[in-house]
């Protein structure tokens, strides 16, 4: 397998503390697996981004600087950032998914949510040796770049690997307010995991209740997430969780997504129609035309026709007669 040169750069060097311990084992583990996962143009971006530095800024100038160097007389090739070719990233994943990694970071990911769900008295008791929340999102992250693979997505179903990021995505805020920017990393990529998975995986295949559960956590993560190919990501899975036969219990829990901002704008139903209206109006082409197609998947639910009929016609005498729900116009617009 092709070695990866992105540890070498940017890569963090161990911090867990107590250098010997499980848990510090643990997170170099996990620290060597995510490096190796990770593509040398993910790991650059990931650390201009600590910076604040655009990536695509970043490489503009690095272009500027060698055409400088090559009129002054140079080569103009070494101030270039070294490329990571896609086929050697792709053997590096499949290589990890083969030896059986994937598995091992979906326990690091049920260890940590074991961990923090318990009680103070029920950790003390544990012997304080579960994985931290650093090493956790290590995990996810790494399990989200193995899912960007098609050829690894079917292994890593059954690997359990889409049980645990379920778990981790139906977790709430149960932690110090110190790590909770890495618990939100951390339950970001492990949506986005489970999201790239279900593209690609016959959800007839795989366990109801636990996709039922993904339906809303997955719709709220592309809802907030910063980056379009996650949201992208997410949008193809709902779809097709959204396609599924009859009774099309996932298309209405998509649909009928509860969101508690909505109850004070006297919204009767609908919520995540409301929220998938929002995502229409991305820059993103490609954000849209997936936006679409899930609404035509949601098209056979009530929440659909709830949220885009007037609403004297589900509810009597709840508004005047002439009261249209305004994103009605948005449907008329892109549809």
């Amino acid at each position: 397998v092709p070695p990866s040169p992105s540890y070498a750069f940017g890569a963090p060097a161990a911090r867990a503390e107590g250098a010997g311990s499980a848990a510090a084992t643990t997170y170099l583990a996990v620290e060597l697996i995510a490096s190796v996962a990770q593509s040398l143009e993910e790991a650059r971006r990931s650390a201009l981004a600590e910076k604040g530095i655009d990536a695509a800024e970043f490489t503009k100038v690095m272009e500027l600087q060698a055409q400088v160097t090559s009129k002054a007389g140079g080569t103009g090739e070494s101030e270039m950032p070294e490329m990571d070719a896609a086929d050697n990233v792709r053997a590096r994943r499949q290589a990890l998914v083969d030896a059986g990694a994937a598995r091992g970071l979906a326990d690091v990911l049920r260890s940590y949510r074991r961990y923090v769900m318990q009680s103070e008295l029920e950790r003390k008791a544990g012997g304080n040796v579960a994985p931290s929340v650093t090493t956790a999102r290590l995990a996810a992250r790494a399990l989200k770049d193995l899912a960007f693979e098609t050829g690894t997505r079917g292994r890593l179903a059954s690997d359990g690997v889409l049980k645990a990021c379920a778990l981790i995505g139906s977790m709430g805020g149960a932690v110090a307010d110190s790590q909770r920017e890495a618990h939100e990393a951390c339950r970001h990529d492990a949506l986005w995991c489970a999201a790239r998975v279900l593209i690609t995986t016959d959800p007839r295949l795989l366990d109801a209740p636990m996709l039922l559960g993904l339906c809303g956590p997955i719709l709220l993560n592309a809802e907030s997430s910063e980056q379009d190919l996650c949201c992208f990501e997410s949008l193809l899975a709902l779809t097709n969780l959204a396609g599924l036969p009859e009774p099309h219990e996932h298309a209405n829990r998509i649909a009928d997504l509860p969101t508690p901002h909505l109850s004070a704008t006297n919204v009767p139903g609908g919520g995540g129609v409301h929220i998938i209206y929002k995502l229409l109006f991305k820059d993103h082409t490609l954000i849209r035309r997936a936006v679409l197609e899930l609404l035509c998947n949601l098209s056979q639910t009530e929440a659909f026709y709830e949220y885009n009929m007037p609403y004297e016609f589900f509810h009597n005498n709840r508004r005047p007669s002439s009261t249209i729900r305004p994103n009605e116009d948005a449907l008329k617009l892109f549809v």
